[in-house]
């Protein structure tokens, strides 16, 4: 499209350097830029998830790399100077659920933070 920029990163959040939380580290992205994160917590879990997502994080952290749990305020540090669209922070689960594709399967959670994940969308002015 003619005069559009588009911008896409992937960010292993693992071993996202802290700068980035203080909302530096991303100066030259171009006004209208799109930030997309998802990050896994340990904030706010049922109990029994929360045990069984400390267990399997152990065995990463032995196996494959260190992981970093952040709490939903950490996570939304990371967007910077991005503003958060709506819903803003918020469970994978909850965030436009109503925008699914007819063929997207439904995955039903009792509660939204049974998806152990957080996302947001931010938009750069």
């Amino acid at each position: 499209m003619p005069g559009s920029t588009s911008v896409s990163r992937a960010v292993n959040l693992s071993s996202v350097p802290a700068r980035l939380g203080r909302g530096q580290g991303r100066s030259g992205d171009p006004a209208g830029s799109y930030l997309v994160l998802s990050q896994i917590t340990h904030e706010g879990l049922p109990e029994g998830i929360a045990a069984q997502l400390h267990a399997i994080i152990r065995m990463y952290d032995d196996d494959v790399s260190k992981h970093v749990l952040r709490s939903k305020a950490e996570f939304g540090a990371l967007f910077g100077d991005f503003a958060l669209l709506e819903p803003g922070v918020t469970w994978t689960a909850s965030w436009h659920p109503e925008d699914s594709g007819p063929d997207t399967p439904v995955i039903d959670f009792a509660d939204p933070s049974e998806s152990v994940m957080l996302a947001g969308v931010g938009h750069k002015p």
